[in-house]
C-alpha cells in the first residue's frame, strides 16, 4: 500500500502545477484511478469523479466509477454510472 500511496501523492502533486490543460486533468486523474481502483477505492472514486466534472460524457471515467461503486455493493451508483457510460455514445460501450 506504501507504494500506491506514494505513487497517487505524487499525481495528486502534479494536479497542482498551474496551467494544466483539462486533458492533462483528465489523465492524471485516470491514472489516480487505476492505481487506486484496488487498493484504494475511495481515491479511485474521487479520481472519476474529477474527471466528470471536468468532462460528464467521459466514457471510461463513468464506466469505471460505475464499477467502483459496484465493488463496494453500490448497486444504484453503479447502474447510474454504468447508464452514464453507456449514454456518452463511445465505441466501447458495445462491450459493457
Amino acid at each position: 500500500s506504501g507504494d500506491v500511496d506514494a505513487a497517487i501523492k505524487t499525481l495528486k502533486g502534479a494536479l497542482d502545477r498551474p496551467a494544466l490543460s483539462k486533458q492533462e486533468i483528465i489523465e492524471i486523474n485516470h491514472q489516480i484511478g487505476a492505481i487506486a481502483e484496488l487498493a484504494a477505492p475511495a481515491e479511485a472514486i474521487a479520481a472519476f469523479e474529477r474527471i466528470l466534472a471536468e468532462d460528464p460524457a467521459n466514457f471510461f471515467a463513468a464506466a469505471r466509477l460505475g464499477h467502483a461503486y459496484l465493488a463496494q455493493s453500490k448497486v444504484e451508483l453503479g447502474r447510474r454510472f454504468y447508464q452514464q457510460a453507456l449514454s456518452a455514445g463511445h465505441p466501447d460501450a458495445m462491450i459493457m
